[in-house]
């Protein structure tokens, strides 16, 4: 009942915004089971009703390292992520290196780790999925600028690239303060022009 009362709340300001998906939270931030069953339920009830009213949204949106994957997890997501599927909607997960570049030797576990969620899901629990935010440190600026930033965001982007169920990955982030990417805009541009994206 909470996810479907959360999506009538929200569906006033997605009608005025049309967009492909929708997302109805960011960082969750629960991992012990009792209260990740909740968060599951919740999104399932999000789901029912945005699929109602004509929406699609975004699942999980989980931070850094998130969600866990023990067995035990991964079977309490399974149902959830299978609606999801089913549905059309995406799971949103966010990928940071948290430290240094995202693509090093030897890798960093943090980064591409969502094959290791996928790999661990039954095929019919498989969404597409969307990193909603990402980058080297905690975002541009907090371990690497310029052309090195946007080399490394580069090669996480090839990386990417090779599995289709991601549909992509959103750089973080363009705004004022600290971490603001407008900078090296640029230079991400002429690395798009480098490397076309085959559709």
């Amino acid at each position: 009942a909470q996810g479907h009362a959360w999506v009538q709340a929200l569906a006033p300001f997605w009608r005025q915004n049309p967009a492909t998906y929708y997302g109805v939270i960011n960082e969750p931030g629960v991992s012990d089971l009792p209260r990740m069953e909740w968060l599951m339920n919740f999104y399932m009830g999000c789901m029912e009703e945005a699929q109602s009213q004509g929406f699609r949204i975004t699942v999980g949106a989980w931070s850094t390292g998130m969600p866990p994957l023990s067995p035990e997890h991964i079977a309490l997501y399974t149902p959830m992520l299978r609606l999801a599927k089913l549905g059309g909607h995406v799971l949103e997960l966010h990928e940071y290196s948290l430290s240094g570049p995202m693509i090093v030797d030897p890798p960093n576990p943090l980064i591409l780790r969502y094959r290791t969620l996928y790999n661990a899901l039954p095929a019919d629990a498989r969404p597409l999925l969307v990193i909603a935010e990402g980058g080297s440190g905690a975002g541009y600026g907090t371990a690497l600028f310029g052309q090195p930033y946007v080399d490394d965001w580069g090669e996480y982007v090839l990386r990417i690239n090779a599995d289709p169920y991601v549909i992509g990955a959103c750089a973080y982030t363009l705004k004022q303060g600290e971490i603001n990417l407008a900078p090296v805009l640029p230079l991400m541009s002429q690395w798009m022009i480098d490397h076309p994206t085959p559709i």
